[in-house]
């Protein structure tokens, strides 16, 4: 396939042999036919959910979830809200694991779009022969991942509708900005949400010195509306846990430059960003990993602001270290902590 040829699954005979393993009927959240399977021969595995026959109008929505990995993860997300929304308005649910995780980009939307072609054939046994119309959607990653399917297929789908899609200017610039507010502005919080209420009588800036001023603005700059301010407090780092690492691999001096190089906050000694490092030496009591049979979660994040923390699992995070004393530091510091082993023979890594 070149670069200006669009895939099209029908022509791709790797996909050629279907199974289902799972086909019943299930009540919750709503009444339908769950049906379960995948392709002899790859990764991909896929979950269906129709409805009943004369409820049926000839269409289907697909979710392509932030992280790839989880043909169910829409089972879990708000209690299968959206399976049960497809399912009330006469439509049939596609989701897929789109292969899982791959270094291959070109195999999400391969992937998925078999899963809609092979959805229809599905759909023609349960309903009879008809004209099936595909609509393909997902937030944040799943945006792009919407628009990898859109843009690099033909006759797969009939419309698409990524949500929240980043930009080079928002990742991961929407979560550092967050937490800087929250440093910044602790104390500031109450009053600035006050302001926002109806019948205040001073306004968001009153009080605020001019590093907190800055720090609102950049806030308000950066997209953030002011009347959710009062929600800021709760929405937390996001997903800057697993950015950070990320930032370090694009720019490796990054962090050394951020307290040592003029023009970085951490640079001026008297700065608030450097009063509120927090720097605490300690020993590893004990490492800590799950046994083979230990039961791991069955929770699944596959929603747009929480998609991130699968990859923290995925990742090796049923792995933990003890240790043996914990610095006392405000919480939005510990959150996202970087461990780094000054001796024995991990010395130099950082986790």
């Amino acid at each position: 396939m070149t670069s200006l040829e669009k895939y099209n699954p029908k022509n791709d005979r790797d996909y050629s042999d279907p199974y289902i393993d799972k086909e019943e009927w299930r009540e919750e959240p709503i009444r339908h036919k769950y049906v379960h399977g995948g392709f002899h021969g790859t990764t991909v595995k896929f979950a269906l959910y129709f409805p009943e026959k004369e409820a049926y109008k000839n269409r289907f929505f697909q979710r392509l979830a932030p992280v790839q990995g989880d043909e169910d993860a829409a089972q879990y997300f708000e209690n299968g809200a959206e399976i049960a929304f497809a399912i009330s308005v006469g439509s049939y649910f596609v989701e897929s694991n789109m292969g899982g995780f791959s270094p291959d980009p070109s195999l999400i939307w391969k992937a998925s779009a078999q899963v809609a072609e092979y959805s229809k054939v599905v759909s023609e046994r349960l309903y009879g022969k008809h004209r099936t119309y595909g609509y393909v959607y997902g937030g944040s990653g799943g945006s792009f991942k919407t628009l990898g399917c859109i843009t690099h297929t033909e006759n797969v789908w009939d419309g698409a509708v990524p949500i929240v899609s980043g930009s080079n200017a928002a990742m991961p610039n929407n979560f550092t900005v967050r937490v800087h507010v929250k440093r910044i502005l602790e104390n500031k919080l109450p009053s600035i949400v006050d302001a926002i209420e109806p019948g205040s009588t001073h306004a968001m800036e009153d009080g605020l010195t001019g590093e907190e001023k800055e720090a609102l603005n950049e806030l308000i700059h950066m997209g953030f509306p002011p009347k959710t301010i009062f929600a800021l407090d709760l929405i937390g780092s996001g997903a800057l846990p697993v950015l950070a690492p990320a930032i370090g691999m694009m720019d490796p001096s990054y962090y050394s430059d951020f307290w040592n190089v003029p023009g970085y906050l951490g640079y001026d000694k008297a700065g608030s960003a450097y009063k509120a490092r927090a720097q605490f030496p300690t020993k590893i009591k004990a490492v800590h990993f799950p046994s083979v049979d230990q039961q791991i979660s069955a929770e699944s994040f596959s929603g747009i602001d929480d998609a991130w923390k699968s990859l923290l699992k995925d990742l090796g995070n049923n792995n933990h270290l003890q240790l043996e004393a914990y610095p006392e530091a405000p919480a939005y510091i510990g959150e996202g902590a970087v461990l780094k082993i000054q001796s024995g023979a991990a010395e130099g890594e950082m986790v």
